[in-house]
């Protein structure tokens, strides 16, 4: 039976209507002949159809145009037949556009391999391609692009998504202020991992949504086609690379993850009360920020010289630091505003905590006579190693290599962190925070450290 007879002679089984489509898409040179699988197709839809009301005939004829009990099938040929269902998206979008053709390589062909169905299982297949094509001869005629608006109208009023959108700014301020530096200064420890692994569980459904599709739809082009699973549209956004299923009926969105909406909004509740009871309980660090964030306004626009003293040395910590507009509260929606430069600065700040600005301005100003003091005596200090303006003294290269003829564990790049004045972890671990050469050159670039140790290590 060849590609002709099939296709323009006639239709050779009462439950098919076969629509011949062009020349051939790819057909492997070891497939079967396709009689018998047509055979095979025609008995299990003669079946199926059999066993449907009368209105879904009618609905399915009234769709496709086509004739009452028929169901059509692709035939692309070009030495044997090889057979495509169509998806019913076809006569969906054709009854708008009546120019609508199949071609060889149509995406409104269902792809799905017809020869290695067994009995059952081409039996299930068109059974759900059949309660497809009902359903959507039941939607409404609307235009591609009003479905379109109506599914993203429908996501951004999803429950799951409104909640989303009402709790913004708490989501928002609970992913900055999990990766601030201030997590490491609260208390207790245990209840911080505690508060954090909590934040893991709650924020995985939102972290789960696009970027872009969080708080409500996205307006990059989607795309809309019969779902093949349920008597829904599958909406499909290719840049945010998620998808989602609109019930045209009910106008709702299914997302892809169930959500208990109820415990959604009792989590995310709950984590934040949790933090603020965090903050709270560390009443000193509160008293440091706002002190800080104090001293910033003070001094917001002046500059200070690199080489002076610890005052200096708090206030030059606190550039690029941000803090709220309003002072600093413990809570969640506060904190999330604060970003320190360096955590030091909460070290920095404490002997200057009970200071007015007139008695700051005093010790600044007694820094900077006796920067210019030592910067006089340095004069006449033996230099060891100087570049770019920066100057390491003998007297200093003494205290270094006297502390590390003490210390044989001392790597090269750990003395760099220790000389700059950097307390990370390993720093702090192995106590070398509070060794006598920590932060020695402090105002150094951290590039030019290493040159300064090879000149004596």
């Amino acid at each position: 039976m060849t590609y002709q007879h099939l296709g323009l002679l006639e239709q050779p089984y009462d439950s098919l209507y076969l629509i011949p489509v062009g020349a051939v898409l790819h057909v492997p040179s070891n497939y079967p002949s396709s009689p018998p699988l047509l055979r095979r197709i025609a008995n299990v839809l003669k079946e199926l159809l059999s066993t449907r009301e009368q209105q879904d005939h009618e609905l399915i004829s009234r769709f496709t145009k086509l004739p009452s009990h028929t169901f059509p099938l692709a035939i692309v040929s070009e030495q044997q037949a090889y057979m495509y269902a169509i998806r019913p998206d076809y006569f969906l979008w054709k009854k708008q556009k009546p120019e609508l053709t199949l071609t060889p390589d149509s995406h409104h062909f269902d792809t799905r391999n017809l020869y290695s169905l067994s009995d059952n299982q081409l039996r299930n297949y068109f059974h759900d391609l059949l309660d497809s094509y009902v359903f959507a001869a039941q939607l409404p005629t609307l235009s591609r692009r009003q479905w379109k608006e109506k599914a993203r109208s429908a996501y951004s009023q999803n429950p799951f998504i409104r909640l989303a959108a009402e709790k913004q700014d708490v989501i928002k301020a609970v992913e900055i202020t999990n990766r601030s530096m201030l997590m490491g200064v609260l208390n207790p420890p245990e209840d911080v991992a505690f508060w954090r692994h909590r934040v893991e569980i709650v924020l995985r459904p939102y972290r789960a949504l696009p970027p872009d599709a969080t708080y409500s739809a996205c307006n990059h082009p989607i795309q809309v086609t019969i779902d093949k699973e349920s008597p829904m549209l599958h909406i499909y956004c290719e840049t945010c690379n998620y998808a989602y299923k609109y019930d045209p009926f009910e106008d709702r969105v299914v997302l892809q993850e169930k959500i208990n909406l109820a415990q959604a909004q009792k989590r995310i509740l709950t984590i934040e009360r949790q933090f603020n009871a965090l903050a709270e309980g560390t009443p000193k660090v509160l008293a440091a920020l706002r002190k800080l964030q104090q001293i910033q306004r003070w001094y917001v626009d002046k500059e200070f010289p690199e080489h002076a003293g610890d005052a200096h040395r708090l206030i030059r910590s606190l550039q690029g630091a941000t803090f709220p507009i309003a002072p600093v509260e413990p809570t969640l929606l506060s904190l999330q505003h604060v970003k320190l430069a360096t955590i030091d600065s909460l070290r920095f700040v404490q002997p200057y905590l009970d200071m007015s600005k007139q008695q700051l301005d005093q010790q600044l100003e007694k820094e900077q006579r006796e920067a210019f003091q030592y910067q006089t005596e340095d004069t006449e200090k033996a230099v060891r190693f100087s570049t770019k303006g920066y100057t390491l003294y003998e007297e200093e290269v003494d205290v270094i290599e006297d502390y590390l003829a003490r210390d044989e564990q001392m790597t090269f790049h750990l003395l760099i962190q220790v000389l700059k004045g950097e307390a990370t972890s390993k720093v702090r671990t192995l106590n070398l925070h509070r060794s006598p050469i920590f932060g020695l050159l402090r105002p150094w670039p951290k590039k030019l450290i290493p040159q300064a140790i090879k000149s004596f290590w």
